[in-house]
């Protein structure tokens, strides 16, 4: 039995690594798996547009950038499509206070 991620692999033509930035080329549709933490910081801005999002920024840990989404309201509450994962960076939820 194949696993279930066989047929990406089979269908990857070629990969293009350019410094923090990967992408597989699979046909005529591109993929990108993981971005720098800028663009994907802009790409994340579009989360603004949902209620009770109110920021959203780039942080370091110890373990590297994450996406941090900053909330006016308990981020339990947030039912906006927003991945814990995007281009590759983990994306946590803070709530702001005052």
């Amino acid at each position: 039995m194949r696993a279930p991620y066989q047929h990406f692999f089979n269908s990857i033509k070629w990969v293009r690594l350019i410094g923090d930035n990967t992408e597989f080329i699979t046909g005529n549709i591109m993929q990108a798996v993981k971005l720098d933490i800028q663009s994907a910081l802009e790409q994340a801005q579009r989360w603004l547009q949902y209620e009770g999002i109110v920021h959203v920024q780039a942080s370091r840990t110890p373990n590297g950038h994450i996406i941090v989404v900053l909330t006016n309201c308990n981020p339990a509450a947030i039912t906006a499509p927003v991945p814990s994962y995007f281009y590759g960076f983990p994306v946590s939820f803070r709530q702001t206070t005052g």
